[in-house]
């Protein structure tokens, strides 16, 4: 029973990482972007909404690509501080030359304290798992994800599925509430 409960420890800790590792890339990597983009904001005047159609913007470092963003729209709204991008798809170019996508039907980035929210068929994947939600915030100062909606992770040999989840990248804790189920397949756990 031991050994069962350290390699279900075990699993759910790879699930958690994975899933802490790939937001808080896009969420920095976004903000880097972000801040870089102020000064051109800050000339808009207060009442000022700026639309701009398909956006397409690659980040790179040391003539690496980091990531790129695709975005079928975005609009600043000058009066709330908000950067609404729609149907956006992030692809995040891993050290290993591996990828990871982030996709959601609407983001919102407060631009003063860098929060997010994505909303709508929220994906996050990679080649081994992916997690469906359909919001997930982003507290930047407090370096916190969480979604109060379901939230689904899969991967080839699990399935796990929970009403909420909490991310603390502080603490490196995740939390799962509510009608939290797992299914794991293809292993004995027991021997």
């Amino acid at each position: 029973m031991a050994g069962k409960r350290k390699k279900l420890k075990l699993l759910l800790i790879v699930i958690i990482l994975f899933v802490l590792g790939v937001t808080a890339t896009v969420f920095i990597h976004y903000r880097r972007s972000t801040e870089k983009s102020e000064n051109i904001i800050s000339d808009i005047s207060d009442d000022a909404t700026l639309t701009v159609g398909r956006v397409k913007q690659t980040q790179t470092k040391d003539g690496k690509k980091e990531w790129f963003l695709d975005a079928e729209s975005v609009k600043y709204v000058n009066e709330s501080k908000e950067a609404i991008f729609q149907k956006l798809l992030v692809t995040f170019y891993l050290e290993d030359e591996k990828e990871v996508y982030i996709s959601a039907n609407k983001g919102i980035m407060k631009t003063q304290k860098h929060n997010f929210e994505v909303t709508g068929n929220v994906i996050v994947k990679n080649e081994h798992y992916e997690l469906k939600t359909d919001n997930l915030h982003y507290h930047h100062k407090k370096r916190f994800f969480f979604t109060k909606l379901p939230v689904e992770i899969v991967g080839a040999s699990f399935n796990l599925r929970a009403d909420s989840m909490s991310v603390d990248l502080n603490t490196k804790k995740s939390e799962f509430k509510g009608n939290v189920r797992g299914i794991f397949y293809g292993q004995t756990l027991l021997h």
